[in-house]
């Protein structure tokens, strides 16, 4: 396929499995370089919808209600946006990520719900309530290589102000000091057919819309024996440790002899992450040692009992849930969210509706870190590891955002 007939990008119908298959297919290609340069538009279609509703939301437009059509209407703008890129290992797999990888709950949730199906986006919901019921812990370790400046990313508790969760459109009190010096209608959704902009050639005006609140999402299969959660956990149990000695846990990207990652082992049909067009731009750096190697002496390490980590470099993991408010497609960090034992299932609970609208991340029980590259280790036998939604193999998993190459995603300027 040449790439010369999508230089203006390739708009993808869909949820956010077939995003997950468009990247990996363009960086299957042998001029992956280049064809990862195509910019990624989306018309959500799917039952999450996440890099739909993270782009939504960067535009302010509205990704809650008549989603399809705002992400119609952006498409007719011009501009795209760098994206990050993920690559992830695991002892059979070598794959591109674009959203998350995610361990207990989250996961559980994710993929127990597809019994559930018929519901729709529901699912999720009723998932969530069922696999709370039904409380597991797992036990694992993580380790993680810090980004240098962890307050660059962390979102300020006193300033911040969360949507709220209301039938009609709820705004920021900055939207509404803007909205009083507007004279333009708020949204598409707001406008009359006679009202719309004619379709030239040119850019059209801006039409501001108000971020909303969202609602949560889970799902549920009882594939393997319920763990329930003993409430008298012993917090002790979660142990937190530097991996390395004293005086030797800075991280310095620059350290690292970047190597060529290269499909040769594992799964022969995943992106090799080389360029083998010939055209000598070939190599992507990495800093990830063998999963069958120690990490370095920087990284550090968390190991304990979680109920759920989440690792995701996207403001939303669905349609319903802001996992990581205001985050830019190109930040060139992961946030890694975990909630550690003991925890109620009245503070799972209460954490699903936080996790509509991001103030998750304010909640004492749930634990942020900002990193560049992780490990992680189940050590609970059954359990689910997904990456971008799907489902893979369980075992030890590693991933870092690629330094030197980034993705495109079709968006115009935020407001």
């Amino acid at each position: 396929m040449e790439l010369e007939k999508f230089h203006d990008g390739i708009v993808i119908v869909s949820g956010d499995g077939l995003v997950y298959e468009v990247i990996n297919g363009l960086m299957d290609r042998k001029d992956r370089m280049k064809a990862v340069q195509v910019p990624i538009g989306v018309i959500p279609a799917g039952s999450g919808n996440a890099m739909a509703s993270a782009i939504l939301h960067r535009v302010g437009e509205n990704y809650r209600k008549n989603a399809i059509m705002h992400a119609a209407f952006i498409l007719t703008k011009p501009g795209s946006h760098p994206l990050d890129l993920i690559s992830v290992q695991t002892d059979t797999l070598k794959v591109i990520s674009f959203l998350a990888v995610a361990w207990g709950i989250i996961a559980d949730i994710d993929i127990e719900s597809e019994r559930y199906r018929f519901l729709g986006a529901a699912r999720f919901t009723f998932g969530a309530f069922v696999r709370i019921i039904n409380l597991r812990h797992y036990h694992g370790k993580l380790t993680y290589l810090p980004v240098d400046d962890p307050s660059k990313y962390q979102i300020s508790k006193s300033s911040r102000i969360y949507p709220k969760d209301n039938d009609d459109e709820t705004i920021h009190d900055d939207d509404e000091i803007q909205r009083q010096h507007m004279t333009r209608h708020h949204s598409t959704y707001q406008m009359k057919a006679d009202e719309l902009p004619e379709m030239t050639g040119r850019s059209m005006p801006r039409h501001l819309t108000v971020t909303q609140g969202l609602s949560l999402q889970g799902d549920d299969e009882f594939s393997f024996k319920d763990k329930f959660i003993r409430e008298d956990l012993d917090s002790n149990g979660f142990t937190k440790h530097p991996s390395s000695e004293e005086g030797d846990s800075g991280v310095n990207i620059s350290n690292g002899s970047p190597r060529e990652l290269s499909s040769s082992t594992g799964n022969t049909s995943s992106p090799c992450l080389t360029d083998s067009s010939g055209s000598g731009e070939g190599t992507i750096e990495t800093l990830l040692p063998a999963l069958s190697e120690p990490v370095p002496s920087n990284w550090e390490t968390l190991e304990g009992d979680f109920v759920g980590i989440v690792i995701t470099y996207m403001s939303h993991l669905s349609q319903d849930v802001m996992a990581w408010p205001d985050r830019e497609f190109d930040e060139g960090c992961l946030s890694i969210q975990y909630l550690k034992c003991p925890v109620t299932r009245k503070n799972c609970l209460d954490l699903m509706e936080a996790f509509t609208d991001g103030s998750h991340i304010e909640k004492d029980l749930v634990q942020v870190l900002y990193a560049r590259a992780f490990r992680l280790e189940p050590m609970t036998e059954p359990g689910i590891l997904t990456i971008d939604g799907e489902r893979i193999d369980y075992g030890p998993i590693q991933a870092e955002v690629i330094p030197n190459l980034k993705g495109k995603v079709l968006t115009p300027a935020p407001r």
